[in-house]
Order: C-alpha cells, then sequence, then structure tokens
C-alpha cells in the first residue's frame, strides 16, 4: 500500500496547482486509500480537500509544510550553513 504524505495542491502554487477533486480521483482510480495534502504555510486546500473526499474510499490527511529558520539566535550565520529548512507537520 502506498500513500503520498507529502503532497501539494492548490495553496502551494510555485510546486503545484492540482485540484482536490482531481486529486481524489486519481487517487481512487489507483486504489490508492489515502492522499495528504501538505501545502506551504498554508491550509488553504484542507476544506476542498475534504469536500472532494466525501463520497470518495480515500481518506483524506491534512498537514501542512512550514519552515523555521536555522539561524536564529546564531551570530555565526546557522547551523553548518543552513537557511531556511522544511518540517512537514
Amino acid at each position: 500500500m502506498f500513500v503520498h504524505l507529502h503532497s501539494h495542491l492548490i495553496g502551494s502554487h510555485s510546486d503545484c496547482i492540482l485540484l482536490p477533486e482531481k486529486t481524489i480521483a486519481w487517487a481512487e482510480s489507483a486504489g490508492v486509500p489515502a492522499h495528504a495534502v501538505t501545502d506551504h504555510g498554508c491550509l488553504t486546500a484542507v476544506y476542498p480537500l475534504y469536500l472532494a473526499s466525501r463520497g470518495s474510499a480515500v481518506r483524506p490527511i491534512f498537514g501542512c509544510e512550514v519552515y523555521f529558520d536555522a539561524r536564529a539566535g546564531e551570530e555565526d550565520g546557522g547551523i553548518q550553513g543552513l537557511d531556511r529548512t522544511h518540517l512537514v507537520l
């Protein structure tokens, strides 16, 4: 069984413009039991994904891809030269 746990939809315009309805339709046709949305710093696609998955066998998983600044509080410019790091919640 395969489930996408890091996926971008309409809320991450720079990475993806997939519509939740098309994503759920694809997942259902491929036999995928669940599909996650983890847009960049927003929850824009959560409700549309929920609505698209109603009546479908595909269960929605809601998350968010956030950033943190590894340089925060450090004078030397960061942890091993990292500027921003992604964290999927």
